[in-house]
């Protein structure tokens, strides 16, 4: 765990990309709650012909949504519903490519600063130290871990904070749809 906060501090000048890929993350998990929680509703909805259960908690604007879905005609609905799924899944993939675009463009700046570090420090050596170590053991520390690095960072840090984020929005959704249940499995 201290190998990462050693690699954490690399990243501390490029806060800024590791902040949009971060929010992009957090968008698309979001977009993969409201698609989870909004098609069995709606779902039931179409079907069934039944009113969708309106909590009193529910916020104004969110109790005018659902009055204005039970009011809906049933066509209607399921047509709306037909572009709205794809169109939120069009939605949560640019969101998914901006992560990684970002996520790689982060972790890209780490590693040029971790080689360049590296060189740094092979360069300051001795003449002698170059002449009893082999070319390819220093060519090793500068490309190959350099990538192991890369790649701890880029699926490490991606799926640590990615599914951090997922696991709140869904024990969210649980916690609204019936909180004693989900509070006994969780």
């Amino acid at each position: 765990m201290s190998h990462y906060f050693r690699l954490l501090k690399y990243l501390r000048p490029h806060l800024g990309v590791f902040g949009i890929a971060t929010g992009c993350m957090l968008m698309s998990s979001l977009l993969d709650g409201i698609q989870l929680g909004a098609i069995i509703p709606l779902a039931d909805r179409i079907v069934t012909d039944k009113a969708i259960p309106m909590p009193a908690w529910l916020p104004g604007w969110l109790q005018h949504f659902v009055a204005w879905l039970n009011g809906a005609p049933q066509m209607g609905l399921l047509t709306a519903m037909a572009v709205a799924i794809p169109f939120l899944f069009f939605i949560k993939a640019l969101f998914e490519f901006w992560q990684k675009f970002y996520m790689d463009d982060a972790t890209q700046r780490v590693i040029k600063d971790i080689r360049q570090e590296l060189f740094n420090s092979f360069v300051g050596l001795s003449l002698d130290y170059h002449h009893k170590q082999p070319t390819g053991v220093t060519m090793s520390r500068i490309l190959y871990d350099a990538g192991v690095i890369q790649n701890s960072l880029t699926e490490g840090l991606t799926d640590l904070v990615y599914q951090s984020c997922q696991v709140l929005v869904f024990l969210s959704i649980a916690l609204v749809i019936h909180w004693k249940l989900a509070l006994v499995i969780f």
